[in-house]
């Protein structure tokens, strides 16, 4: 065989090795582009609860441009610098382009796919209204589209990860979204742990646990049999679980005696939580795995929502759930009369 044409194979060898990786990569590389007026040089963090994993973007002149392989899809939760948030629905070959002003965050725009288009849609009539009207135009979203990831998102959010959820109702529109696509992994394991909930939430029990702290100590419910057994949720980029978190500390040293903390953070790394620690002298068992929304032991408390709290008794029975520190020491001074 002649010189030019061993030439020619080997030519056509290499390009194929570059053009079937990247015919294959459009097809999991998912995009992620923003524009945003008045936002200079800052840094914006991608969360992805479902993997448990932490980005950081960086903002220059306003712009930025994410990239990744996906071969799965997901929400991805955008934060900003004034600790807002935003979800961005995310799965390989699509780019997604937020576009936006920082003075006016909760208004920025997500299009490129048909789940952004319909949750920008539904988040801007939402600004307009009142948390209840709200509520009510999510189950109106989820009843009328129970095959969306807009539905599955919308039913966490205004129903199960809020400070008094819906267990009932979220049951109710869950069981809609699994009649509706009953191979669906997500939505069926969803409806099973629903049904979990559905029988008890404030009067119902804390799990018996075994896991170990931020110390590499052994803890269990043997921990929580005081009088009164706070256990918070944190995370060190939600400033006011911090300051519930600090909230119950203060308590816990003035009644020592009669109250039992323990803080669960949903932090993306333990390094992340163990800084925190250090910085505000955390002295409760703090617990981490890294894991963020799905840590097991935050799931099976029912801590679903940030800042969240809950108070139980001696036997592990649940007495109240609070987000705002005020509150937190009403109930427990209330309590301890």
């Amino acid at each position: 065989m002649p010189v030019s044409k061993y030439r020619n194979i080997l030519i056509m060898a290499v390009l194929c090795l570059f053009i079937l990786p990247s015919c294959s990569s459009d097809e999991t590389r998912f995009v992620m582009e923003g524009n945003f007026r008045n936002m200079n040089q800052v840094e914006l963090y991608v969360f992805d609860s479902q993997k448990g994993t932490k980005d950081t973007i960086h903002v220059q002149r306003g712009r930025f441009k994410y990239e990744r392989v996906m071969t799965d899809t997901t929400v991805l939760t955008i934060m900003f610098p004034n600790y807002s948030t935003l979800p961005v629905f995310a799965h390989g070959g699509i780019s997604v382009m937020l576009k936006g002003d920082a003075s006016h965050l909760r208004e920025t725009k997500v299009t490129g796919s048909e789940e952004n288009d319909d949750m920008t849609t539904l988040r801007l009539e939402n600004n307009k209204l009142t948390p209840p009207e709200a509520d009510k135009a999510a189950e109106a979203f989820i009843t009328e589209h129970p095959t969306s990831l807009v539905s599955l998102y919308l039913l966490q959010t205004h129903f199960i990860q809020s400070v008094e959820p819906d267990y009932k109702k979220a049951l109710r529109l869950c069981a809609s979204m699994h009649k509706a696509q009953p191979a669906n992994v997500s939505v069926a394991l969803l409806h099973k742990q629903l049904q979990e909930l559905c029988k008890g939430h404030i009067g119902s029990r804390l799990p018996h646990f075994a896991v170990l702290d931020s110390k590499g100590k052994l803890r269990t419910n043997k921990d929580l049999r005081k009088e009164l057994n706070i256990v918070c949720l944190v995370a060190v980029w939600n400033n006011e679980s911090i300051d519930l978190l600090h909230r119950a500390q203060q308590l816990q040293r003035e009644h020592k005696d009669s109250v039992a903390l323990m803080a669960i953070s949903i932090d993306a790394t333990k390094r992340e939580s163990t800084i925190m620690i250090r910085r505000d002298t955390i002295e409760c068992p703090f617990i981490c795995n890294g894991k963020m929304w799905q840590s097991e032991l935050a799931r099976k408390m029912g801590l679903n929502n940030l800042p969240l709290a809950i108070i139980a008794d001696r036997q592990g029975k649940v007495l109240q759930r609070v987000n705002d520190p005020k509150k937190l020491s009403d109930e427990i001074n209330k309590r301890l009369k």
